[in-house]
């Protein structure tokens, strides 16, 4: 009970910003059914019409009320035209309910994409670090495209329960012994329903979903390492893990299918079973007592014949949200998560006028890990290039992301100017870095937006005079279209080289008060180096530098080491 309120209240927090809609939609759908019904009602005096029936059956006065209201001398004529008023009707409400509905689901669903995309934008560099890539693009792509199913079927629900309620009512109408045979067998088959449903749909459907992870997951590993992979021949290995977590996948979902199935087929056998057996019990009657019963009993056919499906409906949409629910909670989750973005200051960074210091700075990944800095203190002069040299672990980078506020020291402090890094605006001051990382972040666009990466306000030529002084006009310029030309995923038209030249000229284009490059140039051959190292020794007269490397001559115009 408890996880069905939770699972309840989880599909709540989608409804919760269309409370508005949702009303509107709610009375369109009680207008539908009641004209669904009455759809059904108005076929009585049809199929009655001359024999002579006593006006005893409460449907049946209402229907002659109907038609006396508008007093036609044909009773018949007035029937068929009240039938086909009110069926027109019923479709023209119908189609309305389906446009709100399915706008509202569109809507629901875009704005849960736009927030799973903004949440990413102001959680902490931490929170991607501890999360898979491919669990992170499941939930932000197929899980929350199910936050529309669930949405939709929702609704659907709520419309088929309340067609049910009707046609139930309809039903007591006509034959309430009959009805209420239905009511026991109804209460046995949603007992049988809640088992499949707990004991097979919704443990299979747990597990369907971490095998679609699984499979994202590996799917991203294998798209992104694909170089590696095809080097190493090592397929068979990916092949294995990937068809293993697909036939799972599989596997779940067939019994989901099937799960679906028995609860159909027995309501199925139900129906015609009983409609046999009443057949049977009017057959013994009196000849006169038979054609007056047939009118009726072909009604209660009828009506019992959408009550049923519409039943089944109600049964079906349970099972299609039961389905939904693993991956609408995942989507819940992360819109839940706390945004642990590292707090800011409000003070506005300008320039920097002297130096960056570092004070007694202690820094672990985990509160379990050993410290990776311990009480490290340094000092950047401006205008000047300073370098960092060390092993491999031992903390050059971590030192980079300190300078950009994506982890917050232990202890100690960080200080431009003699104020906190911390008390600055996140944009004001990483506005006026730029950085060129050992991985290049190059994106599936032209050269020409690979550098401007976003800056909408700068012009053609600023972009080839930052390529320049990057070195990388000349062989933009080999390129098939130039500027215009495409790189690919991840950059793969273009060599390693090209790619960080690239993003050095991203870096220059900014015009920034810092720049840090991260073994920006070990990707380079000998001529490439020297060109950037010219490049470098250009913009640090007006530019203070930051350089991270393995390599002496990278670091060799360095004034502090």
């Amino acid at each position: 009970m408890v996880k069905r309120l939770q699972e309840f209240k989880i599909i709540r927090y989608f409804f919760k910003p269309y409370k508005g809609r949702l009303l509107i939609l709610l009375c369109v759908m009680l207008i539908s059914g009641l004209l669904e019904t009455l759809n059904i009602v108005a076929l009585y005096p049809v199929i009655s019409y001359g024999l002579n029936l006593k006006n005893n059956n409460f449907m049946f006065r209402i229907s002659i009320w109907f038609i006396n209201f508008f007093g036609f001398p044909n009773q018949f004529f007035a029937a068929c035209v009240m039938l086909m008023v009110i069926t027109i009707t019923a479709l023209l409400v119908k189609y309305i309910y389906c446009v709100i509905s399915n706008k509202l689901m569109a809507r629901i669903s875009a704005d849960t994409q736009k927030n799973i995309f903004n949440k990413f934008t102001f959680l902490n560099y931490t929170f991607f670090e501890k999360n898979q890539q491919g669990r992170l693009i499941h939930t932000s792509t197929i899980a929350s495209a199910q936050v529309a199913d669930i949405v939709l079927y929702s609704i659907k629900l709520t419309y088929d329960l309340i067609f049910s309620f009707l046609l139930f009512g309809l039903l007591l109408t006509l034959a309430w012994k009959g009805t209420l045979l239905l009511v026991v067998i109804g209460i046995t088959y949603s007992f049988f329903v809640k088992k499949v449903m707990e004991g097979t749909i919704s443990r299979c459907a747990h597990l369907a979903t971490e095998e679609d992870r699984k499979k994202n997951i590996i799917l991203n590993e294998v798209i992104t390492g694909i170089k590696s992979i095809k080097v190493f021949r090592n397929f068979p290995y990916w092949a294995d893990k990937y068809n293993e977590a697909v036939e799972k996948s599989v596997l779940n979902k067939y019994k989901m299918l099937m799960g679906r199935l028995f609860p159909e087929s027995f309501m199925k056998f139900i129906f015609f079973a009983i409609l046999a057996v009443i057949g049977i019990l009017l057959s013994v009657k009196q000849q006169d007592v038979l054609i007056s019963a047939l009118p009726l009993f072909g009604t209660f056919t009828m009506v019992a014949a959408r009550f049923f499906p519409s039943i089944q409906m109600v049964v079906n949409d349970l099972m299609i949200i039961t389905d939904c629910v693993p991956n609408v909670k995942s989507v819940h989750s992360l819109c839940m998560q706390e945004n642990l973005s590292i707090s800011e200051g409000n003070r506005q960074f300008n320039q920097l006028n002297d130096k960056i210091s570092f004070q007694n700075v202690w820094f672990s990944y985990g509160s379990s890990q050993d410290p990776i800095l311990k009480n490290f203190s340094a000092e950047i002069k401006k205008k000047e290039i300073t370098a960092i040299v060390g092993l491999s672990g031992a903390g050059k980078t971590t030192i980079v992301n300190l300078l950009l506020k994506l982890y917050v020291p232990g202890q100690g402090s960080i200080k431009i100017d003699g104020i906190d890094i911390f008390e600055y605006t996140d944009n004001s001051y990483l506005g006026k870095i730029s950085y060129v990382g050992q991985e290049t972040f190059i994106f599936n666009d032209t050269i020409r937006e690979n550098i401007r990466f976003g800056m909408l306000d700068c012009s053609d030529d600023m972009i080839i005079e930052a390529a320049r002084k990057a070195f990388a006009h000349d062989f933009i310029m080999r390129t098939e279209h130039g500027y215009a030309s495409l790189v690919g995923d991840s950059g793969m038209k273009l060599s390693g080289g090209q790619r960080q030249r690239i993003a050095i000229s991203r870096a220059i284009l900014r015009n920034p008060e810092i720049i840090i490059l991260d073994e920006a140039t070990s990707s380079l051959d000998n001529i490439s180096e020297k060109n950037i190292q010219k490049a470098i020794d250009m913009f640090s007269k007006n530019t203070t530098v930051l350089v991270i490397a393995h390599r002496l001559s990278t670091i060799q115009s360095a004034d502090k080491i």
